[in-house]
């Protein structure tokens, strides 16, 4: 019963071992999808900056356009929206167009101009005394909603108004905070926001604020429906059935329901008060204006996790099974111990017949290798086994005498005892790689060679023979033809 505890413990083990195993897992699991989602929100981001840059180009290229003119009409104002291609290139923008500052003097003159244009119905909206009006005069496509906004007061409206100051002040395009439109209807309404871009009067001089207020003209504008103006940036990415990344855009870091401009899920049937798994909150910043991005996540845990229950099952599948043969083997061992010990003695004369043979042929290799050492030192011919040494990155950093016979050895014109296990940094104080080539290309290839050449050493022609009886090791054999090459010379 006392070695029955052995298998207990090994079952404890391997259970605490399947459960730490199981929530190191889970965590991998989790790094990984926070990484994938990280990566996914950073992207999503990307897109929308690089959207509002392109829209501060768009309506930096109207300011230009009225720079080069102080007359732009009607008419000119929409073939250069046409030009632009604006549905086409930044779709989900809702417009672009230009507001006029009006002086309390000119108000009357202005509104007869545009009645004389064709719009007799044109007012500027809302009503009241102000020292300065602004009107929206051109809206490009100026149909649809846009109707709506034809006359309307920008400056009148403490959140546009803000944003057109920070624009006339600094000379950067402007984003507004959350407003609703003019254009909204009673269906389908939209935060909104606004980019503003100012067009100062030609020739005077904009260095400073105070200049800047004294030219200022008025401002090309895009007002955009937050809903359109994202999906014209990020389109359908929001379709996936799971790991859906929800995202909501605050014009306040409060992260204020009054201050939410979208949200990409709002018209989901998604429990508001369901904790999200995961949770990135990071902001735009543009030109001064920021908007908070908070993107969420909620995974189905059955399909997130089927590799962690693997884990579980296989981990608690293979403890059992640990188990039950673990419990055999010690009944086995119990049997097995009993058949020992009555083999013991056979054993015992078994071994003993062994060690006589072991060492009967200890003796036979001992006559063997006195055979094969006599031989080796007196061959003919000179041999050598090298091995060639390389570091990590396997460059040739030197090479090694393994062994070599007496008659190798008078090719360093040294005494065998001198040269084997040396390098021959070690012999000649000095490697360079290239006058051991050979040595090097059959030790990698395993390509064996022969060739001819002179030994300065001993004043003599040798052929060498190598070849490669190992990896990264070469034997080599010089064989003295100096009396053939005298002949062949002679000839």
């Amino acid at each position: 019963m006392k070695n029955k505890w052995t298998a207990y413990i090994l079952l404890a083990v391997c259970v605490i071992l399947t459960c730490f195993k199981t929530i190191n897992t889970k965590n991998d699991i989790d790094d990984e999808k926070l990484e994938d989602f990280k990566s996914n929100c950073t992207e999503i981001k990307t897109k929308i900056e690089l959207r509002l840059r392109s829209h501060a180009l768009l309506l930096r290229a109207g300011s230009a356009f009225f720079a080069a003119s102080d007359t732009i009409t009607r008419k000119e104002w929409e073939v250069f929206c046409e030009w632009t291609k604006i549905n086409r290139n930044l779709s989900g923008i809702q417009g672009l167009g230009y507001s006029l500052i009006i002086p309390q003097n000119q108000l009357q003159a202005h509104i007869q101009k545009i009645k004389n244009e064709g719009f007799s119905h044109y007012s500027i909206r809302p009503e009241g005394n102000r020292s300065i009006y602004t009107s929206i005069i051109y809206l490009e496509p100026f149909t649809g909603r846009n109707l709506r906004a034809f006359g309307f007061d920008m400056f009148s409206e403490n959140v546009r108004r803000n944003a057109m100051e920070r624009a006339r002040d600094l000379d950067i395009a402007s984003l507004s905070g959350k407003v609703i439109l003019v254009q909204e209807t009673s269906k389908d309404v939209q935060a909104g926001t606004l980019m503003y871009v100012p067009v100062y009067r030609n020739g005077m001089p904009i260095y400073t604020i105070e200049q800047r207020r004294n030219a200022i003209k008025g401002w090309v504008y895009s007002p955009y429906r937050m809903n359109d103006l994202m999906y014209g940036i990020l389109g359908h990415w929001d379709n996936k059935k799971r790991g859906r990344i929800q995202l909501e855009i605050y014009d306040n870091e409060n992260q204020l329901e009054k201050s939410l401009l979208y949200n990409s899920q709002q018209n989901d049937t998604i429990k508001k008060n369901k904790i999200p798994v995961r949770l990135f909150v990071t902001t735009i910043n543009f030109n001064g204006k920021k908007w908070y991005l908070s993107f969420s996540q909620n995974d189905e845990y059955l399909t997130l996790y089927s590799k962690v229950v693997i884990v579980l099952i296989a981990g608690i599948i293979i403890s059992l099974l640990l188990f039950f043969l673990t419990l055999s083997l010690i009944n086995t061992k119990a049997k097995a111990q009993q058949i020992a010990e009555s083999l013991t003695f056979k054993l015992q004369q078994l071994n003993d017949q062994l060690e006589n043979r072991v060492v009967e042929r200890t003796m036979e290799l001992q006559r063997s290798e006195d055979k094969f050492r006599l031989l080796f030192e007196n061959m003919t011919n000179g041999f050598t086994l090298y091995e060639v040494l390389m570091n990590e990155n396997e460059d040739v950093i030197d090479i090694k005498i393994l062994e070599i016979n007496d008659k190798g050895a008078n090719y360093f014109n040294k005494k065998r005892e001198e040269v084997v296990n040396k390098t021959i940094k070690e012999l000649t104080l000095s490697f360079i790689e290239e006058e051991h080539v050979n040595t090097i290309n059959v030790a990698k290839t395993g390509i064996p060679i022969c060739f001819e050449r002179y030994s300065k050493h001993q004043n003599v022609y040798v052929r060498v023979y190598m070849y490669s009886p190992q990896k990264n090791r070469t034997a080599v054999v010089l064989e003295n033809i100096t009396e053939q090459k005298l002949i062949e010379i002679s000839f």
